[in-house]
């Protein structure tokens, strides 16, 4: 279904009149292009903050369609299209980095780079709003707002990309942000939108317990860290279940135990490390004050010391209600699409989160499985992970005319603000 007339609107937003009869081929035309853009970037993918060359290429395609840009930073691109008519600074943000993985996929257009593999799809979320360049660089002149095309880089790893962009201004001046990120578990076509939460915060955590050690044989004459750090995994795993709400979903897991190199050796010292993952603000300051807590009270209990560091990654991702029910009302109307939902949220994490601490805004999930069937072969960060292509033109379109209905508001309107977690 086409883009309304001047006299209709998008989730209450006035859009430009036939501009629908303007953008509509060109979405069309794009399909070879999100390919080829797609797989250049696979075949060359590079770690976070050495983006170096993906960060040329984009440089280099939206040359291609006159579009400038600037460098916030070292391996990030940003550019700017201004339309004809006063109206909202939409910014439009796709990640860029690759994951430290052997490919294992067998795709013609593999990874030529040995330990190194798109495996979360990045390298479409970089065709598609290369995809949205090429259209809006068409159409700027004939369209109210302006537009901030944000390739980010170091999603991956921390310290993240997103904190080092909103420094260097990459939102300075935006009204509101549109995001997205193609997902293998959902059926192309799917299009999820949550009115809220829908990524977890991501933080990190390492515990050392230390005491006195001493022979296998004598554990009277040490202070073995062992039993405290066996107590200590049993205790956290408890939290979830005894301490937080149903419907406050948290996450703890161990994932690290290191002690002692000989069986005949009680260790001076035993490490443990994991994850936990909160779905809004308060719930993820209670649940790392409590594993603190709980590892004072185990060292005390065992007479150790212990020394505890939490590494605060992404904050939760929570969508701002108004804009999601805007772009979920415009991704009801694009050809492809066959279903507009939204899902459980997922305790996974993405620095976007950052984002939408400081702008209204909404992050889309757009379904890629490359099989069609009810779940994914392989899951992101895995070295055989791959995603349907048939998506990259779907996901194009949903950042294309969304922007659009963001942008074209009565700027008379009052600015939406950011979802509280």
């Amino acid at each position: 279904m086409g883009l309304p007339s001047l006299t209709d609107t998008v989730g209450n937003m006035p859009v430009v009149k036939d501009v629908d009869a303007r953008i509509s081929p060109l979405l069309s035309d794009l399909g070879a292009d999100l390919r080829t853009w797609r797989r250049h970037v696979h075949q060359h993918p590079e770690l976070s903050f050495d983006e170096h060359r993906t960060a040329e290429y984009i440089e280099s395609v939206l040359a291609s369609f006159g579009v400038k840009t600037e460098r916030p930073t070292a391996t990030s691109v940003v550019a700017t299209l201004q339309g004809r008519d006063p109206g909202r600074t939409v910014a439009l943000r796709a990640d860029i980095d690759a994951l430290p993985i052997q490919e294992e996929t067998g795709l013609a257009f593999a990874s030529a780079v040995p330990g190194v593999m798109h495996a979360c799809g990045h390298d479409g979320h970089v065709a598609a709003l290369l995809g949205v360049a090429k259209v809006l660089a068409a159409v700027s002149g004939e369209l109210s707002g302006s537009y901030r095309l944000v390739f980010q880089h170091a999603e991956e790893q921390t310290p993240k990309g997103a904190p080092e962009l909103i420094t260097a201004g990459a939102l300075d001046g935006v009204d509101v942000i549109i995001g997205q990120h193609l997902v293998p578990t959902e059926r192309t076509g799917t299009v999820c939108v949550n009115r809220g939460a829908l990524l977890a915060s991501a933080d990190a955590f390492s515990i050392t317990f230390t005491g006195r050690g001493g022979h296998g044989g004598l554990p009277h004459e040490s202070a073995d860290p062992i039993p405290a750090t066996a107590d200590f995994v049993h205790a956290v795993h408890r939290l979830a279940a005894r301490e937080f709400a149903p419907q406050d979903p948290v996450v703890v897991s161990v994932t690290q135990v290191h002690a002692g190199e000989a069986y005949n050796i009680i260790p001076s010292a035993a490490v443990v490390g994991g994850t936990i993952r909160a779905l809004s603000s308060s719930v993820r300051t209670r649940l790392a004050t409590r594993v603190t807590e709980l590892a004072q009270g185990i060292a005390a209990l065992h007479g150790l010391t212990v020394d505890v560091r939490h590494e605060f990654g992404p904050p939760p991702v929570v969508n701002t209600p108004e804009v999601a029910d805007q772009v979920a009302e415009v991704a009801r109307k694009i050809a492809g699409v066959r279903q507009v939902t939204d899902i459980e949220p997922v305790m996974g994490g993405d620095d976007y989160a950052y984002y939408l601490e400081r702008v209204p805004g909404v992050y889309v999930l757009i379904g890629a499985n490359p099989t069609d069937e009810a779940s994914a072969p392989y899951p992101p960060h895995h070295p055989r992970f791959d995603f349907a292509e048939a998506a990259l033109p779907i996901a194009t379109e949903v950042l294309l005319r969304s922007a659009l209905a963001l942008a074209q508001a009565d700027s008379r309107e009052p600015l939406l603000t950011p979802s509280s977690s």
